[in-house]
């Protein structure tokens, strides 16, 4: 028993190693499956983004379009906020994503830029999954559960486009939110405060609310500084700031910028980006998770706003929300399940349907599938959760495998 109980302690040690491992072989499933294109051969963000580090660093390494691509960037111009005037290194609101060109101009003195801007994405898929495996190990005290955060963080098929168009600043700032996530799981305040407050404004707005996410947190944890509040709203100031001393030739309007739309919408681009994982939502309505769910709410007023814009891409600004819920829905599943029948009826859904997803996503099944994925998933996981509850209330307590052992991150029975 020694012996196994040792053997335990030295895999939850050395658990990061084999928790970036399993990142290292999610990412390259995802950029097998969904490969990398031509950056001129394809229109995104990312064009904005190339501009920016090749001017800011006088690399002359610049994009060029091909004549499709070319066409569709100057028809754009006529129908969309962009301005020929911008050109490619001042156009907002890319322009005010500064991190991740920052980062790629300063690799692109050293290397193609191409290869600099793969570098980052892929190092941000690795970190994605790594802080989610800490986060739900730690909540879990589970080895197997953090692997399978791991893997799940990576492979949804909404980062499918950050693999496709790679020269991109989301995939960044998602791991960030992950990465400041698992320091205040592991109660690491401080760093998670700076890094929230000072280093994810810069990489996108959409992160505005992690940093009020941690300060609430240590609120809860009984904080009673004043600080934890200066810094939770500093990101707003630095947008601003970010606003004022970047120089925009031709500046689009606000009108432009943010176009109301239903506030339905949101809600449908929500279920959109993260269907195919419901049993994750589930696992968030787990009284220990209840912390963490209260604090996200800042997150969830940013992303709810942004999403209120027929502007914004409904799908890729939710997925802010991802480590969120990858490492505090796994976590809650956790803590919910009163058997290991009803866990791995959850985690069974949870896997199948991203799966699904995947190959819906490359062309392998229709779309229906989904929807019958959906029905089958949620009648079995009711029953199971339904079957567990009876049998739970029929024993004495010390007949349950959690009421003699109390577990952290397991919900008593």
């Amino acid at each position: 028993m020694s012996a196994t109980i040792a053997v335990q302690q030295w895999i939850y040690r050395h658990s990061v190693i084999a928790f970036v491992l399993a990142s290292l072989a999610a990412t390259a499933v995802m950029f097998t499956a969904y490969p990398p294109i031509d950056p001129g051969s394809g229109w995104n963000d990312h064009y904005f983004y190339w501009g920016q580090a090749d001017a800011w660093f006088n690399l002359n390494q610049p994009l060029q379009l091909q004549p499709d691509v070319q066409s569709l960037l100057d028809k754009y111009r006529v129908e969309y906020y962009y301005e020929a005037a911008n050109g490619a290194s001042q156009q907002p609101p890319y322009i005010y994503r500064v991190g991740v060109p920052l980062l790629a101009g300063m690799l692109g003195l050293a290397m193609p830029l191409q290869f600099a801007f793969l570098l980052i994405a892929i190092s941000s898929f690795v970190a994605l999954g790594t802080a989610s495996a800490v986060t739900v190990q730690h909540l879990t005290r589970s080895f197997p559960l953090g692997l399978l955060a791991a893997v799940v963080s990576i492979t949804i098929p909404g980062l499918a486009t950050y693999t496709r168009f790679f020269a991109m600043v989301d995939t960044a700032a998602i791991a960030g939110g992950a990465v400041v996530l698992s320091l205040v799981v592991l109660r690491r305040y401080k760093t998670a405060l700076v890094i929230a407050a000072i280093v994810l404004p810069l990489l996108k707005e959409t992160s505005a609310g992690v940093a009020l996410f941690v300060a609430v947190a240590m609120w809860l944890e009984g904080d009673k500084g004043f600080t934890k509040w200066l810094l939770g709203f500093l990101p707003l100031l630095t947008l601003g700031a970010l606003r004022l001393l970047l120089v925009v030739p031709a500046p689009p309007g606000i009108s432009e910028l943010y176009v109301g739309g239903s506030p339905f919408e949101s809600g449908h681009s929500f279920i959109e980006a993260f269907g195919m994982t419901f049993p994750l939502l589930i696992g968030l309505g787990s009284s220990r998770m209840r912390a963490y769910v209260f604090a996200l709410l800042p997150i969830l007023g940013v992303l709810i706003v942004v999403n209120s814009s027929v502007v914004a891409a409904g799908e890729r600004i939710w997925l802010t929300l991802w480590p969120f819920i990858v490492g505090i829905g796994i976590s809650g599943l956790h803590a919910i399940a009163t058997s290991r029948l009803s866990a791995w009826t959850m985690y069974g859904s949870l896997i199948s349907g991203l799966v699904l997803a995947n190959a819906i996503q490359l062309g392998y099944a229709p779309r229906a599938w989904l929807t019958a994925w959906f029905v089958v998933s949620l009648s079995v996981i009711v029953a199971s959760l339904g079957a567990q509850l009876r049998k739970s209330q029929g024993s004495l307590p010390s007949a349950s495998r959690y009421s003699t052992t109390r577990h952290p991150g397991k919900e008593s029975t």
